[in-house]
């Protein structure tokens, strides 16, 4: 008996230390407020999804690319997944998943230098 709850209990260590090894991040959420991102970057892991919660009643549209220097500059960096999702106030948006490593970047175009930088590994 005692040999069992003792093969038991390696086990269980076991497993939970494969669990915390494998780790890296998973889904990542990010709000949006009237004018912005609550956040400028956040990091999503290979596979996983953005979630994008708009906590006030603006309306967004979130696409690929970034504003540079007051400019709206689109582009779809190769292995993003294309974004093109217009949010009407108080909604939320899913986004992926994000298959391949890198750092991606969303925009808004209806608010100038509402930026976000993704992060995936």
């Amino acid at each position: 008996m005692k040999k069992a709850f003792t093969a038991l209990l390696v086990g269980l260590v076991l497993i939970l230390v494969a669990t915390a090894c494998s780790g890296g991040p998973g889904n990542a959420t990010v709000h949006l407020t009237d004018q912005n991102f609550a956040q400028s970057s956040v990091t999503v892991g290979v596979g996983h999804t953005l979630t994008l919660v708009d906590d006030t009643a603006a309306a967004h549209n979130i696409t690929n690319g970034s504003w540079v220097d007051g400019n709206a500059q689109p582009n779809r960096e190769p292995g993003a997944p294309t974004v093109n999702v217009p949010f009407v106030g108080h909604d939320t948006h899913v986004i992926g998943p994000f298959n391949t490593t890198g750092t991606f970047h969303i925009m808004c175009t209806i608010h100038p230098g509402m930026n976000l930088t993704i992060i995936v590994r």
